[in-house]
């Protein structure tokens, strides 16, 4: 088949070293600026395998489409590209285009959706391979899987395991394509539709009063570490400084005193919340780790924000 791969990031990269193993011609469109943590990109993975690389941007010019439509592309597939394509472009392939989406659909649609799932305080999650259409997300579905979501779960560890099943769902999509078996279209029931956007909630301060186990999933939510988190760390104000908490553990205690308030016990620091209190070892100061008890060592009480 002739395929036309829209990526980045590393799951970008896997997908297409996978392809270049295959017997498939591939395009790849992605931005040459990019860069992982590695250091590599879509972009530079493409050229080092001596696969035709054209800049992202140049997927909203008609002449991209023309070109595609030239070459007879049968399938396009996106994974971990938030460049919204022309209507026109979706519409060359012969067999369909095709979306890795990081969550269920239709309930997670949007961004950020592994964060908000945690946040919300779902027992699972799942990722979904969909058909691409003008509106967003909102395309049939061709696969889903689903997944716990475990206690100790992060925004990075749980958006491992979303990319590692989406690229299975998205490898079983390429098999049954080649095999020239039906692709199935599921449609979705917009009335289930849920969009998350860009928003932060408290715009990524801890209200501590609320719930000690509410808090904690708001910080293992924000947690995408040692990879940039798009919510930021999750931050609490100490004499007017910001600082940011990478791990917590929820305590049932109905002694924890006002929320916000301090306590250290040797070698361990509690901050009440709302109801129960957070044992936090350290903390991040301007992206240094400080011990907890050391930093907050004179401090009575977080501030309110």
């Amino acid at each position: 088949m002739k395929i036309l791969l829209i990526a980045e990031e590393s799951s970008g990269i896997q997908f297409l070293k996978w392809l270049d193993r295959t017997d498939h011609e591939i395009q790849v469109a992605a931005s040459p600026g990019s860069r992982s943590l590695t250091g590599n990109s879509v972009w530079s993975t493409a050229h080092s395998l001596k696969r035709p690389a054209t800049p992202i941007s140049a997927t909203k010019d008609a002449a991209f489409s023309e070109a595609m439509r030239a070459l007879e592309i049968d399938l396009l597939i996106s994974i971990r590209s938030r460049f919204v394509l022309a209507e026109a472009l979706l519409a060359v392939p012969r067999i369909g285009a095709f979306n890795l989406h990081s969550g269920p659909l239709p309930a997670y649609a949007g961004i950020n959706v592994v964060p908000w799932a945690i946040y919300n305080g779902e027992a699972e999650h799942g990722v979904t391979v969909h058909w691409m259409t003008a509106t967003v997300d909102a395309g049939d579905i061709a696969y889903q899987d689903s997944f716990p979501i475990g206690p100790d779960d992060t925004g990075a560890s749980l958006t491992g395991t979303t990319l590692r099943s989406g690229l299975a769902l998205m490898q079983r999509l390429v098999r049954t394509a080649a095999g020239g078996e039906r692709i199935p279209a599921i449609p979705q029931d917009q009335s289930k539709r849920a969009w998350y956007g860009p928003e932060i909630p408290n715009d990524g301060f801890v209200d501590w009063r609320r719930g000690a186990v509410d808090i904690d999933r708001f910080v293992r939510a924000c947690n995408f570490y040692p990879f940039p988190s798009p919510w930021g760390y999750a931050k609490a104000m100490s004499a007017g400084r910001v600082v940011e908490l990478l791990e917590t553990q929820p305590i049932e205690t109905a002694e924890a005193g006002e929320p916000g308030s301090v306590r250290i016990d040797g070698e361990s620091c509690t901050i009440a919340c709302g109801t129960g209190a957070l044992r936090v070892s350290d903390l991040l100061v301007e992206g240094e780790h400080v011990p907890a008890r050391e930093l907050l060592a004179n401090v009575a009480r977080l501030d309110p924000v």
